[in-house]
């Protein structure tokens, strides 16, 4: 056997970077705190070493230590993705796009991937599953069981067990889907790449293109109320329906809001709302339950 540097070189750990870190060592530093030094390194790669050195003299760079090397995959904590973990970071890492709450302290969060982030005690801890099937950019739960998800390609899944499973629904488009919401159990709008507004009256079991006119890429659609509706997109359009997203009346976009991409809309009631965008930190609010908006 030769030094301790040299076997701890041999089982995978870089010779320059963790001389460096042994090197502490012969400065007088515990065996038991550049051991520890070293074992950090190795997790960093997936795996997890238990090492154990012993020798008489208790120098690092003796030619007469007993090296044993326990070598394990590291377990997973949180989901896995199709056989892998996430090591770094934790709890997952693939970018998440829109949270809800489902009452009382239970929270979802869905991005990247079809990841599933779930927070039963008000956000302090985080379950996380890839159950969803494919990247989603929204989600909506009409109550804390029933619930859709949209992504790219027209994707549109659907859960009634409050997002332990998911099941795909036929959209019919393949372009972007940026964001879904439901009145109530049936009546759901979907909205996305170039101005396109899905429309289902039966839970999602089928969903049909709704009448509209000539509109940008929609990013953001609430309900105001059973009958009205206003969807948000590029170029500060807004679009306005009083008959459930059936059809839609497409209003003038104000000066001020020429150029700014509006992001997401939403209702406090009725007649109260707010839209958010991009260029000038764009905030818009109606009154009039988004006939004007200023």
């Amino acid at each position: 056997m030769g030094s301790l540097l040299e076997d701890l070189a041999a089982i995978g750990l870089d010779p320059v970077t963790t001389g460096l870190i042994l090197g502490c060592a012969l400065l007088g530093v515990s065996r038991q705190l550049w051991l520890s030094m070293a074992l950090m390194m190795a997790t960093g790669y997936g795996l997890m070493y238990q090492v154990v050195a012993t020798n008489t003299v208790g120098s690092v760079t003796s030619s007469d230590a007993t090296l044993t090397v326990t070598q394990t995959l590291l377990a997973c904590s949180g989901g896995s993705q199709s056989g892998w973990c996430w090591i770094n970071p934790k709890p997952q890492g693939n970018t998440l796009r829109d949270i809800q709450h489902l009452g009382g302290d239970t929270f979802v969060a869905v991005g990247g991937a079809g990841t599933l982030m779930r927070s039963t005690d008000n956000g302090a801890n985080w379950s996380v599953a890839f159950a969803l099937g494919a990247s989603v950019n929204a989600v909506h739960f009409v109550d804390p069981m029933v619930g859709h998800a949209v992504g790219p390609n027209g994707f549109i899944t659907r859960t009634e067990d409050g997002g332990q499973s998911w099941t795909p629904q036929w959209s019919g488009i393949t372009t972007a889907l940026n964001d879904v919401h439901f009145v109530d159990a049936n009546n759901g709008l979907a909205v996305g790449f170039g101005g396109t507004i899905l429309r289902t009256v039966n839970g999602g079991a089928t969903w049909a293109p709704a009448t509209v006119p000539a509109a940008p890429e929609l990013f953001g659609v609430r309900f105001a109320t059973s009958s009205v509706v206003v969807a948000v997109g590029a170029s500060g359009a807004r679009l306005r329906s009083e008959n459930g997203g059936s059809t839609w009346t497409r209003l003038d976009t104000p000066v001020f809001c020429s150029l700014c991409d509006l992001h997401d809309v939403t209702f406090v009631d009725a007649d109260k709302g707010f839209a958010v965008g991009g260029e000038s930190n764009a905030i818009m609010r109606t009154l009039d339950g988004g006939l004007t908006w200023a």
